[in-house]
């Protein structure tokens, strides 16, 4: 399990992933949660190591 923070252009973006929550992309289940740049700021602060921060410009597979 882990946590990425995906951050979308468009709001086009934004509905297409919104398709994949609460489903299964390979053998992964994902749910997606909405948060803002200063909440996300804070949350990266308590995080383990291990957790991924990315920027996507790309919709999922």
């Amino acid at each position: 399990n882990g946590n990425a923070y995906l951050y979308y252009n468009t709001l086009d973006e934004v509905n297409e992933a919104l398709k994949y929550d609460r489903k299964y992309m390979g053998s992964r289940y994902v749910e997606i949660y909405f948060d803002s740049p200063r909440y996300s700021s804070l949350s990266n602060r308590r995080k383990k190591p291990d957790s991924i921060s990315r920027r996507s410009s790309c919709s999922p597979p």
